[in-house]
Parts: C-alpha cells; sequence; structure tokens
C-alpha cells in the first residue's frame, strides 16, 4: 500500500464515509423537522389563539426556544474551555 491510499483511508471517519454520510443525512433531517414542527405550532397559536403562558414577551417570537438553548450551549462551551485553562494537568501528573 503507497502512502496516499494510506492518507486516503485514514481520513474518513473510521474508515467508512457512507456510514458518516448517512449519519449527517439523518442529522440534517431531523433538524429540517423541527423547524416544520416550529412553524406548524406558530401557526397553529395564530389560528386557534391559544393561550401558551409565555412569562415573558421574548417566548412569542419564532424559534425563541431554540436560539435560547443554542445560546445557553454556547455559552458552556465556552466556559469549559475557559476552566480547561486551569484545571487541566500534564500528561504525566498521575506517573510520579
Amino acid at each position: 500500500m503507497n502512502p496516499k491510499e494510506e492518507v486516503v483511508k485514514s481520513s474518513s471517519v473510521h474508515g467508512a464515509p457512507k456510514r458518516t454520510d448517512l449519519l449527517f443525512r439523518v442529522f440534517y433531517v431531523g433538524c429540517i423537522l423541527l423547524i416544520l414542527v416550529e412553524i406548524d405550532m406558530q401557526v397553529t397559536n395564530l389560528l386557534f389563539t391559544e393561550s401558551r403562558h409565555e412569562y415573558h414577551a421574548l417566548e412569542k417570537l419564532p424559534g425563541f426556544y431554540s436560539w435560547f438553548s443554542f445560546g445557553g450551549i454556547l455559552l458552556l462551551v465556552v466556559i469549559a474551555k475557559i476552566m480547561r485553562k486551569y484545571l487541566m494537568r500534564s500528561e504525566d501528573y498521575y506517573d510520579g
């Protein structure tokens, strides 16, 4: 096996690019379905004027909970990166 073939094989995730493509397609379909459900909820709310018991005015915005949760996860990642600088130990910390 020449080195070029080796690089091509190691660049795919676990050597299964078809499986990775399938996972991404499932992920994209799931995202589209969630967007459609959100649109349906907004249209249903407009037609039937059903009270959802919102506590803040921001909750009436379309996709509020999606953006709120995305911002929360983004904040967690940023905090984790900052904490890593202070809590991370060297590789040989437990060796001696």
